[in-house]
């Protein structure tokens, strides 16, 4: 198995863009995970909204909120999702995805727009749980909370603005499904970084790093990211990160298409130092 093969697609998730939300303005959903059962409750409405997290997931559990075509069926969604997890295309229907994390110490937010979503998440135990859910256009167009900074992704790379904190935005510029998975990399040249990580996700489990990396702490390596997002999605997400830390960042998403990891096949990946 290949080193980089242990980071999943839909996965668990450990200044620039700071979209200036007054925290009342927005709606807050939650979402409710017990025994294979799932509920969301509020009343949502397009704009940026809160997700608080209840029940009995661990800790940086991914909860998915995917808008899809109306009309589409539970069977043919949770078909869909079978075929992205296993590195297969995304089917048409599936529009856009919001990702957020469970277990945070903050409340993360993400942008929904108007339309037919099924909100999951997938668990040891109990295989695919989802709901369904209504988003209306009625609503007041609610912004993100402020962050410590902002990735922006595209097709293929990112645009990362981002001072030293715990809380940042991400932006999906491209016309694929993205998201921000961050390794700590100490205080290496971010270009020495960059240089060696091909190498490093072409090991095989096991394998001694590249020499570049030999004082790397390998247990500690990945630091969390965000949750997945299509298309235009935009959200907010925790990880911590520290002044003078060169970090990588990388996406392991496929194209809709199917295919190898973003990462592999269009070398999305960068790095750089927190100032």
């Amino acid at each position: 198995m290949k080193r980089i093969l242990l980071v999943g697609a839909f996965l668990v998730v450990g200044a620039g863009l700071s979209a200036c939300g007054d925290d009342d303005a927005r709606d807050v959903l939650t979402v409710q995970v017990d025994g294979g059962t799932m509920s969301v409750s509020g009343d949502p409405s397009s704009g940026a909204v809160d997700v608080e997290i209840n029940g009995d997931l661990e800790a940086g559990t991914e909860v998915d909120f995917t808008r899809v075509s109306d009309g589409t069926s539970a069977e043919d969604f949770v078909a869909g999702l079978s075929s992205i997890l296993e590195g297969g295309p995304f089917a048409d229907f599936l529009l856009t995805n919001a990702g957020v994390a469970a277990g945070g110490t903050s409340t993360p937010s993400v942008t929904l727009e108007p339309g037919s979503y099924f909100v999951w998440v997938e668990t040891d135990n109990d295989g695919i749980v989802y709901t369904q859910l209504t988003v209306d256009g009625e609503g007041d167009g609610a912004d993100l909370p402020d962050t410590d900074g902002a990735f922006t992704t595209k097709d293929y790379g990112f645009t990362v603005d981002a001072k030293a904190g715990d809380t940042y935005t991400i932006v999906n510029d491209g016309s694929q499904f993205h998201h921000v998975v961050m390794f700590d990399f100490g205080d290496l040249d971010p270009e020495i970084v960059k240089e060696n990580l091909p190498a490093f996700f072409a090991a095989e489990e096991g394998d001694p790093p590249p020499e570049a990396f030999a004082e790397v702490d390998l247990a500690n390596l990945d630091v969390g990211g965000s949750g997945v997002f299509g298309p235009g999605g935009s959200g907010t997400f925790e990880v911590t990160l520290e002044e003078g830390t060169t970090y990588a960042v990388v996406c392991f998403i496929q194209d809709r298409a199917g295919g190898p990891p973003h990462a592999f096949a269009h070398d999305m990946y960068d790095a750089f130092t927190v100032t």
